[in-house]
């Protein structure tokens, strides 16, 4: 059952998958009309020089724009299947995203609990650098835990 929490997220991602798929259909459907417009140029063209061959000028400038009209085409395709790629990976890098904090939240829940204080911090400070990317090795920060709390840190008053 999704949390308050995680709802918005769920409309960021409809949102941001249909605002996507609309695009994408865009640059389908223009990809297709591109590329029907240009073989009914192209057609046009060769039926121009077929049929009158003293206007090869037209007929050229007719091909011309058809094959101009396929590579418009192609391009749009290409772009829609940029965006689709592009969309597939936004969409794994929220879900990752949503894993992740569901996990920290979990995590930190889980050290609530926990009944002696500096453990509880030690576990808190482990998480926090795990959260940032940093190393967290727990007896390093174990170390660092009993250094500041002995009051023997450098610049705590004696």
């Amino acid at each position: 059952m999704p949390t308050a929490r995680q709802d918005p997220l769920s409309d960021v991602l409809e949102t941001y998958y249909n605002k996507v798929g609309r695009r994408a259909d865009v640059s389908f459907f223009a990809a297709i009309i591109a590329a029907i417009l240009g073989y009914v140029i192209i057609a046009a063209g060769i039926a121009v020089g077929v049929y009158r061959s003293d206007d090869m000028a037209l007929a050229v400038v007719m091909t011309a724009a058809g094959a101009f009209s396929q590579v418009l085409s192609f391009f749009f395709f290409r772009n829609r299947a940029e965006e689709r790629r592009m969309m597939l990976r936004v969409l794994a890098d929220l879900r990752d995203d949503a894993e992740k904090s569901v996990r920290a939240a979990r995590s930190l829940a889980l050290i609530e609990q926990v009944q002696q204080p500096l453990l509880r911090d030690n576990l808190t400070a482990a998480v926090a650098l795990e959260l940032s990317g940093a190393s967290a090795d727990l007896k390093d920060i174990h170390d660092s835990m009993n250094l500041f709390s002995d009051g023997s840190a450098p610049d705590s008053p004696r």
